[in-house]
Order: C-alpha cells, then structure tokens, then sequence
C-alpha cells in the first residue's frame, strides 16, 4: 500500500483519535534513539512520526490534498536526500 493509502485508511477509520492508537505511536519514539535509528531504511519517517502526535497534523490528514500535498513531499524529500519537511 502506498503511504498515501494508509494514511487515509488510518485517518477514515478514525485511528488517530483512538488513545491506544496514540498510544502506541508514542511507543515508537525509541525509534528516535541512535541505537535503532541507525537501522532505518527511511529515517524519514520520525518526521512523520512527529507529525502524527501532533493533532492539527492528525486532522488535516483527513483532506484528500493535504495527504497528496504531503505525499509529493515526501517523495520529493527522498529524491533530494532530505530529512526534514515542513508542516
């Protein structure tokens, strides 16, 4: 599945206002540590990882071009080498 889909299936299936959910993506922080982050394929993602605790982020994935906005973001992040994107 495309990073696109899931964050839509995510976002209609109401995940990111599940607390277990939110939970659970504050679980994955220890990926943030040198230790496992040197594992990453696409460290990338704690971006995004940011991203989603944050609430207004988690909202606005529910419109279908922010998350397309964001997809050719990323996509555009990975071509350069880039780490970091904006809000």
């Amino acid at each position: 599945a495309s990073p696109s889909s899931v964050r839509a299936e995510l976002a209609t299936l109401k995940y990111f206002e599940d607390p277990a959910f939110l939970g659970y993506l504050h679980y994955l922080q220890y990926w943030k540590r040198p230790a496992y982050a040197r594992f990453l394929a696409f460290p990338q993602c704690l971006v995004f990882l940011d991203l989603l605790l944050e609430p207004s982020f988690r909202a606005r994935l529910a419109d279908p071009a922010f998350r397309d906005f964001r997809h050719r973001e990323q996509g555009s992040a990975w071509r350069a080498g880039g780490a970091t994107m904006g809000k």
